[in-house]
C-alpha cells in the first residue's frame, strides 16, 4: 500500500478499479477468467486449517496464559488471526504470512467495510448469552453431547 503506483480503494465495495479488493470480487473475475473458484476456496481453506492445526500448541499455550486460575473464571480469551495468502499462476494458494494481532486501522471505506464485519463476526462468536453460560459452567470442561445439543439450540434461537 506505500507503493507509489498502488490505488487506494474509494468504494467500499473495492469495485472500483483498486489494488485491493474483496476476496469475492477477485473469485469472481477469477472465474470470468475460468478458474476453478470452489477448487481455489477449499484449498485456501484447508491452508488455513492446517496453519491452525500446527500452531494449536503455541495458542493453546497463549490462551492457558492469558485465562484466569479460577475453573469459573468466565474467560473468554481467544486469538484473532489474518491469513495472507498469495495465488500463482496455475491456481495455487500459499500462505505468505500469519497475523497475530491483524491492524484495524481504516485506510479507505473498503476497510471499514471488511473490518467492521470481522469485528462483528468476532463479537457475535464470543458473546454467550446468559443460559449459554450456565450450561457452560455447569458442565465443566467438558460437554455430554445433550449440552452440546442444548448449547447449538439457544445459539441457533439467539440467531
Amino acid at each position: 500500500k506505500n507503493a507509489e503506483d498502488f490505488h487506494q480503494p474509494t468504494s467500499a465495495s473495492g469495485d472500483d478499479g483498486a489494488h485491493k479488493r474483496l476476496v469475492t470480487e477477485v473469485m469472481r473475475d477469477l472465474k470470468a477468467e475460468g478458474a476453478n473458484t470452489e477448487l481455489l476456496w477449499q484449498e485456501i481453506q484447508e491452508l488455513c486449517v492446517k496453519t491452525i492445526i500446527s500452531t494449536q500448541p503455541h495458542l493453546l499455550h497463549t490462551y492457558y496464559t492469558c485465562r484466569q486460575r479460577a475453573e469459573d473464571s468466565g474467560s473468554t480469551c481467544f486469538e484473532l488471526l489474518g491469513f495472507d495468502v498469495i495465488i500463482d499462476h496455475k491456481m495455487r494458494p500459499f500462505l505468505l504470512e500469519v497475523n497475530h494481532s491483524p491492524s484495524f486501522t481504516c485506510d479507505s471505506p473498503l476497510d471499514e467495510n471488511v473490518k467492521s464485519k470481522v469485528l462483528r463476526g468476532t463479537m457475535e462468536m464470543i458473546s454467550w448469552s446468559r443460559d449459554e453460560m450456565r450450561i457452560l459452567k455447569k458442565a465443566g470442561r467438558r460437554l455430554d453431547p445433550s449440552a452440546r445439543e442444548r448449547l447449538v439450540a439457544l445459539r441457533a434461537d439467539y440467531e
